[in-house]
């Protein structure tokens, strides 16, 4: 099987929660779908994620599964289908149906998401479990917003929850399986095509001994942003699981139409990489795939999706988003790459990575990398911690940025390209560390610095304790933190076609010896703003940045 695996099984204890400290696990089938499930399914796995109740695994390849696929889990999630020209063609042996239903028995769980129920049409017992699913007769409207009620039905899934507005596509006359209880309706809407009658949308059974829960909303990532569908979702898998309900709502709900209208964030994960999405917009990604040669965050945009960050452009295919590279380690280039192989003369090589989104959606993240020639041993490692806020209600959001680079067992010496002053000196001498690469604004960025000196020509090569970089849609401004070396940094500044570029170059004006064993910590603070920024504002982010913490 293909599995996309986010956490490790535990090995001895239970798979279903009868120990304490073991989480259910939840197997999501995916991999083909009439929707994008691309981006739903991701959405799907860290909306349990986030709940700190799962661990969840992904199998891309449904028809390949064996009558020992269904063992090690708690919940069989859908978001499956075999709905339209294009679907793939085949069938689960009778062995395998067995399985699935006599693991199932054992009081296991089934849960449809929306169109998951559509790839096994003729399967009678699977559809029993799965709720209900589309027939003929089976129709939506166009997406709209609109109010959804519960039943008097009662269960733990919807006990003491209240109505709320989400922005999705309600299907109507729902093929309703024998037996299958409806908790929730909506009226959907005659000016965007709907029925105008009350039409169930979300359901539970016990059939064979298993759990089955479907919710018919989340047509797209954008509804599986909506707090209430992730707060549902999470409930009616944790009943599937175990038969009882103890996560709570969202302290978010929306309780009335234009709390459905306000951004719908969500996470959007894979093995080597973490998303932020507001309505199926990418705000931030941050990918740590050790196939790559550098961690990096790209895209940086607003909350509105506009990118602000530019990647692996034609002149310097090397430049990824928000990215950190030394140039010369002991005399061997970290930097330039092949443009063939994506490989440096030194390697930087990602060594662990551990992601963590919050359900508040900020994150924090620990990677750690080693710096060698290739095929021999580091010759300096670094620790990288990272924290992102969650966008606040101006747009903003920030990223603080630690690297603790630590020499081997001898001397290590950090260079870049000289100065045009020096022997083989450049005009572009100067750069090294964390680096940013902006789109070329064709209006032209407004760049500032904490010194008061605009543009590229005032501000490269001079010493600054931040920089920002901003247009009429949104920028970036980097703090540098006073207790960094040679704070405040000199920066390397370039804004013309075709590249715009800066970075707190603290190499510019000479090059760094570390003695064997030594350490050297640098921490900066990105701050992303979706509309211009006041240098008072500015500043205050970056004194706060700047503050000792508090014991």
């Amino acid at each position: 099987m293909n599995l996309l695996r986010i956490c490790l099984a535990f090995a001895v204890l239970s798979c279903f929660g009868t120990a304490a400290d073991v989480k259910p696990r939840v197997l999501i089938l995916s991999g083909a779908n009439n929707h994008d499930w691309k981006t739903t399914t991701p959405a799907i796995r860290a909306a349990l994620e986030e709940s700190g109740r799962f661990s969840v695994d992904v199998e891309e390849n449904v028809f390949a599964m064996t009558t020992g696929s269904f063992a090690p889990y708690a919940v069989v999630l859908s978001n499956f289908n075999t709905f339209g020209k294009d679907a793939p063609k085949g069938e689960w042996s009778a062995e395998t149906k067995k399985a699935f239903l006599d693991h199932m028995a054992k009081g296991r769980g089934l849960v449809i998401v929306h169109a998951g129920s559509s790839g096994f049409y003729d399967w009678a017992e699977f559809q029993n479990l799965a709720c209900g699913t589309w027939r003929d007769g089976t129709s939506h409207g166009a997406i709209h917003v609109n109010r959804l009620s519960f039943s008097g039905e009662e269960s733990p899934i919807t006990q003491g929850l209240a109505p709320f507005w989400i922005r999705d596509e309600f299907w109507q006359k729902i093929a309703v399986a024998r037996g299958a209880k409806a908790l929730a309706s909506v009226t959907p809407d005659p000016a965007f095509k709907g029925s105008g009658k009350p039409e169930n949308i979300m359901f539970t059974t016990e059939s064979g001994g298993g759990r089955g829960f479907a919710i018919f909303l989340g047509h797209d990532a954008e509804a599986m942003g909506n707090p209430a569908w992730r707060t549902l979702l999470q409930r009616g898998t944790e009943w599937a699981a175990t038969g009882k309900v103890t996560i709570p709502p969202a302290k978010n709900w929306p309780a009335t139409k234009e709390d459905a209208s306000r951004p719908g964030y969500s996470w959007l994960r894979t093995d080597t990489s973490l998303a932020l999405s507001n309505g199926g917009k990418t705000i931030w990604c941050l990918v740590f795939d050790p196939a790559r040669p550098k961690s990096y965050f790209h895209p940086l945009s607003t909350v509105d999706g506009k990118a602000l960050t530019s990647f692996e452009p034609p002149d310097h295919p090397w430049h990824r988003g928000l990215w950190w590279s030394w140039k010369w380690i002991n005399g061997l280039n970290y930097w330039e790459e092949d443009r063939e192989t994506h490989t440096s003369e030194g390697v930087t090589e990602l060594t662990g990575a551990t992601v963590d989104p919050r359900g508040d959606f900020g994150a924090s993240a620990e990677l750690r990398f080693s710096y060698h020639p290739p095929g021999q041993a580091a010759v300096m490692t670094e620790l990288r911690k990272l924290s992102i806020t969650q966008p606040d209600a101006e747009g903003r959001y920030r990223i603080d940025w630690t690297s603790e680079f630590t020499a081997g067992n001898a001397p290590v010496t950090l260079g870049r390209t000289p100065l045009p002053n020096e022997e083989n000196g450049k005009p572009y001498g100067g750069y090294a560390g964390l680096s940013l690469r902006l789109p070329v604004d064709s209006n032209g960025w407004s760049i500032l610095t904490s010194e008061g000196k605009t543009g590229a020509a005032g501000s490269h090569g001079q010493g600054a304790s931040w920089v920002d970089f901003s247009s009429p849609g949104g920028g970036i401004a980097i703090c540098d933190h006073p207790d960094n070396l040679r704070h405040p940094s000199p920066w390397y500044v370039h804004d013309s076609p075709p590249m715009s570029f800066f970075s707190p170059a603290v190499l510019f004006n000479e090059p760094l010896d570390l003695a064997a064993g030594q350490s050297l910590k640098l921490s900066y603070r990105v701050l992303i703003h979706s509309k211009p920024m006041s240098i008072k504002e500015i500043e205050t982010v970056c004194h706060t940045f700047a503050a000792p913490a508090k014991p």
